[in-house]
């Protein structure tokens, strides 16, 4: 089983990038200033698992209809302690 590709939002940390490389996932980082709707859409296009901080991607029926794209809120440790 392949691992899954993964479209890194702007707003994620470059050692989560590099640690998941190693491990072996195919991640591709977004440029900068990209749209919420445009990060969708390249991860539905390509194939990809779209990681970020942005919790706006929590509300994912405010976006166009989108099919087979999974969206994985990633936490900064800061904000987990609110949580905990």
């Amino acid at each position: 089983m392949s691992q899954p590709k993964i479209l890194a939002d702007e707003n994620i940390e470059l050692s989560l990038i590099k640690f998941l490389e190693e491990k072996g996932f195919d991640v591709k980082y977004a440029s900068k200033g990209l749209r919420n709707s445009e990060l969708l859409s390249i991860a539905e296009v390509e194939g990809r698992i779209l990681l970020t901080h942005d919790h706006d991607f929590l509300e994912i029926e405010s976006y166009s209809p989108v099919t087979g794209t999974s969206v994985l809120p990633v936490y900064r440790i800061t904000e987990m302690k609110k949580y905990c």
